[in-house]
């Protein structure tokens, strides 16, 4: 006989000859429509609670992470920047964060203890070139009188530059807009009343930005070299499609091995 005991249920009951019952069982649980909804919308909420629950971790971890990453970026730019904090993000982070807090300490005292250094080296140049401009004032030859007290004036500069970049670690102390020709003429000039060869053909009036002193102390070192390497010095200016100032500072020596260029911007 056929048995129904329940909606979701189908049976079949079976007696054989020998009186054996035999039942057949079929059970069909997403028979109705309303149940696979059922179902569905059990596993949208456990979905949205997991990922609810996994995107908070991920923000408690990730936040920490993004605030460690901008202020490392700021203290790659700013010695002086606010040291990291050391009490938020997870255990590494915050490992992290005391040793680079540590690290920007033992920067400042070293850029501190630089600047002291460079100040007492100062001073005590600045008192031998006192006595060296006491001593220039006393030559007879006017002109010779003249270019040692430049050269003394130049050198006193120099202590200056060099003291104001350590203070303040910028590169861009003491810019002003200046005449490049000039600059390169005068240069020129005082090496030909020395005996030595040096040419200067102006390509135009060209106004540069720049530290007078540094780029003075550059153009003489290339141009001297010319004249005691290269026998001589040929410099001129030339002004470049993008609105750049070029100087060309040619001479007859030998020139610079391609693999040792490298070696002639170090100190």
């Amino acid at each position: 006989g056929l048995q129904r005991p329940g909606p979701e249920v189908h049976g079949l009951e079976v007696f054989l000859s020998d009186g054996t019952l035999v039942a057949f069982v079929l059970r069909k649980p997403f028979k109705r429509r309303d149940d696979l909804l059922r179902q569905l919308f059990y596993l949208f909420v456990i979905g949205s609670t997991i990922i609810t629950i996994a995107m908070i971790l991920v923000y408690r971890l990730g936040n920490p992470l993004g605030k460690f990453k901008e202020a490392t970026l700021r203290l790659a730019e700013d010695i002086d920047a606010p040291p990291l904090d050391e009490k938020r993000g997870v255990a590494e982070v915050r490992a992290v964060s005391i040793t680079l807090n540590a690290m920007q300490q033992r920067v400042k005292d070293y850029l501190a203890e630089r600047t002291t250094m460079l100040a007492a080296i100062s001073h005590d140049i600045r008192t031998g070139l006192f006595r060296l401009r006491m001593r220039s004032e006393k030559l007879e030859d006017p002109t010779e009188r003249a270019k040692a007290l430049e050269d003394a004036d130049e050198m006193a500069a120099i202590l200056d530059d060099m003291l104001t970049f350590a203070r303040s670690d910028q590169n861009d102390v003491g810019f002003e807009k200046l005449s490049l020709p000039s600059l390169l003429t005068s240069i020129c000039d005082n090496l030909e009343d020395q005996g030595k060869e040096a040419a200067f053909e102006s390509g135009g009036r060209m106004t540069v930005v720049g530290d007078r002193t540094s780029l003075k102390r550059g153009f003489l070192n290339l141009i001297e070299n010319g004249t005691k390497y290269g026998l001589r010095s040929r410099v001129t200016t030339e002004r470049t499609e993008n609105g750049r100032a070029r100087v060309i500072i040619d001479d007859d020596g030998p020139g610079i091995a391609a693999e040792q260029r490298d070696a002639v911007f170090q100190p």
